[in-house]
């Protein structure tokens, strides 16, 4: 991140990390920054503006298309919070779970209906809209629960072990899932 907004992103973060966010004030980031008040105003409303523009930069705008598979997008997810990774520990450990959850619900979400929708029978269509907002909305809290408590939990990501567990969930549960619905489709020829 370069650039004035970059600069004061940088200095956010290496005051989350060594203070909480709640301690952490406007003059703070602008003294750590070089920069004044007047400098931060101008590019963002407030610490929790700051925050979102950071994880917007770093994780979300680098994570893949909608058309790549959701296993690759949350395994993104995970390597894109991991460059920043004591930044994003201190943060989820020092915000409550719902301004963490009700932050990162939309853009959970939004991937999540995309992994229903392919999986979703369209034999059921009069049930479909039931199901498909139900099953997001599960699945949603499901990952979006264990993304966030695995990073307040683990000091460092363990990619093999986390590896291993979404290959699990992913090729032997979540594939039952599509299988079931390519079986449906067949039946139906």
């Amino acid at each position: 991140m370069n650039g004035t907004k970059g600069k004061m992103a940088e200095a956010f973060k290496e005051l989350v990390c060594k203070k909480s966010f709640q301690k952490i004030t406007i003059s703070d980031i602008a003294k750590e920054s070089a920069m004044t008040r007047e400098n931060f105003y101008y590019h963002f409303r407030d610490k929790y503006d700051i925050m979102h523009w950071i994880f917007e930069q770093q994780v979300a705008a680098q994570l893949p298309e909608d058309e790549e598979p959701f296993e690759m997008w949350f395994n993104a997810l995970f390597c894109n919070t991991c460059e920043d990774y004591k930044y994003y520990r201190k943060l989820i450990k020092s915000l409550s779970a719902e301004e963490i959850r009700s932050d990162l619900y939309p853009l959970f979400e939004r991937r999540v209906r995309l992994l229903v929708q392919d999986c979703l029978d369209d034999s059921v269509w009069n049930l479909r809209k039931e199901k498909e907002d139900f099953s997001t909305a599960f699945f949603t809290d499901a990952f979006l629960g264990f993304y966030i408590n695995y990073i307040r939990d683990h000091e460092e990501i363990d990619y093999n072990m986390l590896q291993i567990g979404l290959e699990f969930l992913f090729d032997k549960f979540l594939s039952t899932v599509r299988i079931t619905k390519e079986e449906s489709s067949e039946r139906k020829q």
